[in-house]
């Protein structure tokens, strides 16, 4: 099977290739040619526009259509849109949640009141606005501090909504994208994670982010996507493309090794 993970410069992407080049034919994408980690193959790194740029999804296509790909992997936040327009016109298996809840879930004031209206417990959200001023200048998302350890939880699930898996980890260390974080059996977070998918399930692999405080956990932002941390899930066991895949509903959650640790470190590439 081919893929094609786009967001090939992020920092996840290094760890998804160590995890799956062995099992899968990988390809990634990216608008920075330059921004591919050095030791993935130069055949396997291919440039496409910007999300927003007009022709991204007809590059994006022909890319797949030369390769042969059968499965797209979007990591971009702003690409997901476009990407299911190449799901709904154009018949791309792509692996990420169904259009309304990408809607959503990209509008972190949205996605709160979803979730707190499907009965989530959240943290108090607020919009604040300048005085003056119009549009959406100056807006500015505000939620309620928590004094907790945050998590970050993998969430696989296949096309018809079936939850097969999750992996819940511990953030040991954040700077915009986990820094260090282990994967635990914290039956807290699972149970709650299991909930929000209960109440409002999707297809595809997506991210719960939240924090645990007060004996509960209350989550602050989904990703409808593959997250950084999606490579440390496989890493422990769970195969997000064969769940994908995946025919039926599963008996039981999928196990998954606990106390797996991701560490990220800076390194320095000459060429």
């Amino acid at each position: 099977m081919r893929l094609l993970i786009t967001g090939g410069g992020g920092a996840g992407t290094q760890l998804l290739w160590h995890e799956l080049h062995d099992r899968y034919d990988v390809h990634f994408a990216d608008a920075d040619a330059d921004a591919f980690p050095p030791d993935i193959p130069v055949d396997r790194c291919w440039t496409i526009p910007l999300a927003g740029d007009p022709g991204f999804a007809t590059e994006v296509k022909a890319l797949m259509d030369e390769l042969g790909t059968d499965l797209l992997i979007p990591g971009v936040d702003e690409e997901l849109p476009v990407c299911e327009r190449l799901r709904m016109f154009d018949g791309v298996e792509v692996l990420m949640p169904e259009y309304r809840y990408l809607t959503v879930m990209l509008d972190k004031m949205g996605s709160m009141k979803w979730l707190r209206d499907a009965g989530i417990p959240v943290p108090q959200t607020n919009i604040v606005k300048p005085q003056h001023g119009r549009g959406s200048r100056g807006v500015q998302v505000i939620q309620e501090h928590l004094d907790g350890p945050e998590y970050t939880v993998t969430m696989c699930a296949d096309r018809n909504r079936h939850l097969h898996a999750i992996v819940p980890v511990l953030v040991l260390k954040k700077r915009g994208v986990t820094i260090r974080g282990r994967t635990v059996d914290d039956p807290v977070v699972i149970d709650a994670c299991k909930r929000i998918h209960d109440a409002i399930p999707t297809c595809g692999t997506y991210n719960i982010q939240g924090i645990k405080a007060g004996g509960r956990f209350l989550p602050f932002e989904i990703n409808p996507r593959f997250s950084t941390t999606t490579g440390l899930a496989i890493a422990a066991g769970v195969d997000p493309i064969a769940i994908w895949y995946s025919d039926s509903a599963p008996a039981n959650l999928a196990t998954f090794r606990v106390h797996l640790t991701l560490s990220r470190t800076w390194h320095n590439h000459l060429s």
